[in-house]
């Protein structure tokens, strides 16, 4: 009995306790929501979204740390603050750089930097996903007249291959290039896994420890992550950056009425004030300062942190912020000029079409088409007359100065030829036939084809590049031989040597075939012949792909002259051959049939000089007969 009332008392205590706590919680919530006007500025730690959210997940924590980085790296300055970091923060001066479709593109350059082991391997990238990234990036920010240009390298470095937060600067410190004159972007794993970018108006924007890093598990699939952290480069606050990045109902704060929206939050009164929101969906509740709800928001803009599959846009403001800024601070990575060529590869005469690009104002154009010819217009048209390959220039003079763009080797025109010799031979001989390359442009590979099929019926015996212009070519090879069909094909493969990847412009012999007549062969020349067969193509390539270099085929001819073979029965020289001469000289017997093989000495007219010789070479070890 006495255990029992005292643990009814304890149950009481109990619940008396929790409903104590509840009242408690309730009250300091509803003050806090009420009666705090001045709270300290919004934290920058765990933020809550959804699943599918390149930027976080449930409870996870916030993957872009642009904001916090330029926090820390700017400490002196008011991160809270809404004055102006320049003339781009000037509504009407952004407006005015709010691009229109059919102004020039703006190309930027970018270069990239793979992290990977001291030994090479477990890179962060590779050259095919980089590719595809720059791809999507070009795709995201087309409709902005915005492009992007790279180059990139590996980095064997393990120290940095997984990157602690005081590791960033050494890292850009050792590998930047260039920064001036373009933003480096560094892909590597971040051990809290976020990515950030620099602001154009952050002190070290344009020099080393500038730029970006991006984080493995943002660069390992095609998605908008590197869009967004280049927005930040290019002058873009996060949409929610008003809300949740800045003193609440402070002098930045952003209110969901739009209240001076161009000159608090991100600066841009086309982007609904937001708070950190994951989903596709927009933020429910009120605006706590103005008591409006907060509306969809634009949950598809990319400067927010929506899902990858919903983010599609920036606003018309953002991008007259980000030409703006490009023009401001940020003008030393931006292409001065550039050109596109059109028809840039093919037989000689070559009509290219050139086009140039350029935001500047251009006083005047300048081209250099590489052959001597020039032009002085923005989009001209050049035919190359002369077989080669080219470099092409174009240089402006633009009202801050003149800028320039080569682009080396970008014209191949051909007027190239494959020759197959020809050559004469008797039965029972060995003939050798050339195959010569008169090419003007460089060649990387060499697919050569061929067919002996004949009356000759002859018999391939070998190849050589012994003395060619291919002897030096370190992979080539038979990939198919035939003697039944009386087919091959050789394969010259240039590009698998990396110091002599091409076969220069040049003229001669790049294969020798040997064959062998069999003996009683008679009829018509048997033709050598390049050219496709079965599954096997005739094909050179280049820089710019494949082409087909003009064949002439050959033959070995029958040779109508068999030296001795006087009474030409096709079976000599032998006795028989003597005494047919020696009637025919001396006895009143019929004449050759074929002067040319009577005479054997090869000399003069058919005489007993011939006679002579015909029996030394029988009978006495003498040189063979020849044909004069």
């Amino acid at each position: 009995m006495g255990r029992t009332a005292s643990s009814a008392l304890s149950n009481f205590a109990l619940s008396r306790i929790t409903l104590l706590l509840i009242i408690t919680v309730c009250f300091v919530l509803v003050t806090s929501a009420a009666g705090d006007e001045n709270p300290p500025p919004v934290d920058d730690g765990p933020l809550v979204g959804i699943t599918g959210s390149p930027f976080g997940s449930p409870g996870g924590p916030e993957h872009c740390w642009t904001q916090i980085i330029h926090n820390q790296k700017n400490a002196t300055k008011d991160a809270q603050a809404c004055t102006p970091q320049g003339d781009c923060d000037i509504p009407s001066v952004r407006d005015s750089w709010i691009p229109t479709g059919d102004e020039p593109i703006t190309y930027l350059r970018l270069y990239f930097h793979i992290l990977r082991n001291d030994d090479g391997s477990n890179p962060a990238s590779n050259p095919t996903m980089l590719a595809a990234q720059v791809e999507h990036l070009n795709e995201d920010y087309l409709p902005y007249r915005i492009q992007f240009e790279y180059d990139w390298q590996y980095v064997n470095s393990s120290a940095f291959r997984y990157l602690d937060d005081n590791e960033m600067d050494p890292m850009k410190n050792a590998y930047a290039v260039a920064p001036d004159s373009q933003l480096n972007i560094f892909v590597a794993t971040v051990n809290n896994s976020y990515s950030f970018g620099t602001f154009p108006w952050s002190w070290d924007a344009t020099s080393a420890t500038g730029g970006i890093v991006m984080t493995y598990g943002h660069f390992s699939s095609v998605q908008s992550v590197l869009a967004h952290e280049i927005g930040h480069c290019l002058g873009l606050w996060h949409t929610h950056h008003g809300v949740s990045e800045v003193s609440q109902c402070g002098a930045c704060y952003e209110r969901a009425d739009g209240t001076e929206a161009d000159v608090t939050g991100d600066r841009c009164s086309d982007t609904d004030p937001t708070p950190t929101n994951y989903s596709c969906n927009g933020p429910s509740g009120n605006d706590p300062c103005s008591g409006q709800p907060w509306g969809p928001t634009d949950t598809q803009n990319f400067m927010g942190y929506g899902p990858d599959f919903c983010i599609t846009e920036f606003s018309p403001q953002q991008a007259g912020r980000m030409h703006c800024w490009l023009n401001d601070e940020l003008s030393s990575w931006v292409e001065g000029v550039k050109f596109v060529a059109t028809n840039t590869f093919g037989p000689v005469p070559l009509e290219t079409s050139f086009q140039g690009i350029t935001s500047k104002t251009v006083n005047e154009w300048s081209w250099d088409f590489g052959d001597g010819g020039t032009a002085a217009v923005q989009e001209p048209v050049h035919t190359y007359t002369d077989p080669g390959n080219y470099t092409v220039e174009v240089e402006i003079n633009a009202t801050d100065g003149q800028y320039a763009q080569q682009q080396k080797d970008v014209i191949l025109a051909y007027a190239d030829t494959l020759t197959v010799d020809t050559a004469l031979g008797s039965p029972g001989e060995q003939v050798k036939i050339d195959i010569n390359l008169r090419n003007y442009i460089p060649i990387s590979t060499l697919r050569i084809p061929f067919t002996w099929d004949g009356d000759l019926n002859l018999v391939f015996d070998s190849l050589s590049t012994v003395g060619t212009r291919s002897e030096t070519v370190n992979q080539k090879s038979f990939i198919h031989y035939s003697p039944v069909t009386k087919q091959a094909t050789y394969y010259l493969n240039m590009a698998a040597d990396t110091e002599n990847p091409t076969m220069d412009p040049g003229n001669g012999t790049i294969l020798s075939l040997f064959y062998t007549i069999p003996a009683g062969a008679s009829g018509n020349p048997n033709p050598i012949v390049v050219g496709d067969y079965s599954s096997y193509v005739y094909e050179a390539t280049t820089s710019q792909g494949p082409y087909y270099p003009v064949a002439y085929s050959g033959a070995v001819d029958f040779d109508p002259c068999v030296a001795g073979d006087v009474n030409d029965d096709g079976e000599g020289p032998d006795l028989t051959d003597v005494i047919y001469l020696v009637n025919s000289l001396f006895n009143g017997g019929p004449p050759p049939p074929n002067p040319d093989q009577a005479n054997a000495d090869g000399q003069g007219s058919t005489d007993l000089a011939d006679v002579i010789h015909l029996v030394n070479a029988l009978f006495l070890g003498g040189p063979p007969p020849q044909c004069p």
